[in-house]
């Protein structure tokens, strides 16, 4: 039983951070698009590679909250009502 109680606390903190950087990801994307911007324009600005963005934007990469700030910064956006809130 414990065994069992373990586990799903283990898939239930993996599937909130998923849905964070899900959230996180889809904001990213779209607010770049709706201020056409390329990947790589997005990535100079905000002081990192095109294919560390992608990763992000796919949701396969867990960006440190200085480069979320980094890339709210180069969107001027606010990091937490913008990019982590579900939109």
């Amino acid at each position: 039983m414990a065994r069992r109680m373990a586990r799903t606390a283990v898939k239930r903190g993996r599937r909130r951070r998923r849905d964070l950087n899900d959230v996180l990801s889809e904001n990213i994307r779209r607010i770049r698009k709706e201020r056409e911007l390329s990947q790589d324009r997005l990535a100079e600005l905000a002081g990192t590679t095109q294919g560390y963005l992608w990763r992000i934007e796919a949701g396969l990469a867990n960006p440190t909250v200085e480069m979320i700030q980094a890339i709210a910064r180069a969107l001027h956006v606010d990091p937490v009502k913008d990019l982590l809130e579900p939109h």
